[in-house]
């Protein structure tokens, strides 16, 4: 019988302190990867241990956090290289993402250049940073995720990530 299926992995996971990306977080170190929390901020949203430490807790993996605002490359490609402590870059998980609560018709252009900043520039960046690194390892994997609930506004920004990621 094999090990666990990320065993000897590193995961680097936009939006992993809180909510989708924590729960990313855990599955993938319970299965062996070493965890590089990517995110705007280390405590969870929803209250308790930061990620990170958790993951290193409970699933006896190398883990750390790096603070990254998505809409900023060097961001972006600190929490990339950040995976090199680690043995580099093997999977790559664009989580971070926003929704509006606005309608279509209600949504400013402010709300619409973060949202597209967010959910469009820091998932196709993200992917491009890693994608290089992976390209250079010689392996990888790359993932974009989409913030639920669906909002009108997340649901027309995804499809542009989906064609950049499957064209490039």
């Amino acid at each position: 019988m094999s090990g666990p299926l990320l065993d000897g992995k590193t995961a680097v996971i936009t939006g992993g302190s809180s909510g989708n990306g924590r729960s990313i977080a855990e599955t993938y170190a319970a299965e062996g990867a070493d965890i590089v929390v990517a995110d705007i901020q280390e405590a969870p949203r929803e209250g308790g241990t930061p990620t990170h430490e958790l993951v290193i807790d409970e699933y006896d993996v190398d883990a750390t956090y790096v603070e990254c605002n998505v809409t900023n490359l060097d961001d972006l490609e600190a929490a990339v290289d950040a995976a090199d402590e680690f043995g580099g870059i093997d999977v790559m998980v664009n989580n971070a993402g926003i929704f509006r609560q606005e309608t279509f018709v209600d949504t400013d252009e402010d709300a619409f250049d973060q949202m597209m900043d967010i959910n469009v520039k820091g998932v196709y960046f993200g992917a491009q940073y890693a994608a290089r690194k992976m390209v250079e390892n010689g392996v990888g994997a790359l993932s974009t995720c989409r913030a639920t609930p669906v909002s009108k506004g997340v649901r027309a920004s995804s499809p542009t990530v989906r064609q950049k990621v499957r064209s490039d």
